[in-house]
C-alpha cells in the first residue's frame, strides 16, 4: 500500500517538499518489464481518465503542481501537488494512481485531525521531523 496523502507540520514542511519532489522527478515511468522503470501504466483509460480529471480538478482549484501531471498512453507521470485543501478529491478521495498530495499541517493535532477528515479509511503519513 502507499500514501495517498502526505501531510507534513509546517516547521519541515518546505524541506521535505523540495527533497520529496526532487526524489519523484527520477521515479522512471515505462515499461514495467525494463528493470529500471518504478511506474508502470495503469490498468485502462478510464482509470487514466479518472486521475487526471482528479489532478485537473484540484490545479483549478488552486492546489499548485510541482512535478508530473503528464501522461504517455496509459502512463501517468508521479505528480506531486502541494496547496491541497480538504474540498479537493485528491484530498478526500482514492487516487489509484502515481500522485502525491502533501498536505502542510500547522502542528500534529492539526496533522491527525486532517488524516481524520475522510469519509474512507485513507492511507496518510504524518511527518514531524
Amino acid at each position: 500500500m502507499s500514501s495517498k496523502r502526505i501531510i507534513v507540520e509546517k516547521p519541515v514542511a518546505q524541506d521535505f517538499i523540495k527533497k520529496f519532489t526532487n526524489k519523484v522527478k527520477k521515479l522512471k515511468v515505462g515499461d514495467p518489464r525494463q528493470p529500471d522503470t518504478v511506474i508502470g501504466p495503469l490498468i485502462n483509460q478510464w482509470q487514466l481518465d479518472l486521475l487526471k480529471g482528479q489532478v485537473e480538478e484540484a490545479i483549478n482549484k488552486g492546489a499548485k503542481l510541482l512535478c508530473g501531471g503528464k501522461y504517455k498512453g496509459l502512463c501517468h507521470y508521479p505528480t506531486v501537488l502541494t496547496e491541497v485543501t480538504t474540498d479537493m478529491k485528491v484530498f478526500s478521495e482514492e487516487t489509484f494512481g502515481p500522485v502525491a498530495p502533501v498536505i502542510v499541517a500547522r502542528d500534529a493535532d492539526e496533522a491527525v485531525a486532517l488524516a481524520n477528515n475522510s469519509r474512507y479509511g485513507l492511507s496518510a503519513g504524518v511527518i514531524t521531523r
